[in-house]
């Protein structure tokens, strides 16, 4: 999957769920974030998405 079709699945994804008390979120791992989620959200490959718990997001 390629940036821009994230970009449009991002917000589809937020409308299909709505309600269902899972929050979507869009964090950019580009530039000075890449490193970080490389580091610490164990990315390999952009872009991806992510499915947290509620352990590690609280």
């Amino acid at each position: 999957m390629d940036h821009y079709a994230l970009c449009i699945m991002v917000p589809l994804l937020s409308e299909n769920i709505a309600g269902s008390g899972v929050k979507v979120g869009k964090f950019i791992a580009d530039g000075d974030g890449k490193e970080y989620a490389k580091s610490e959200l164990w990315l390999g490959s952009f872009p991806s998405i992510l499915f947290l718990t509620l352990f590690l997001v609280d």
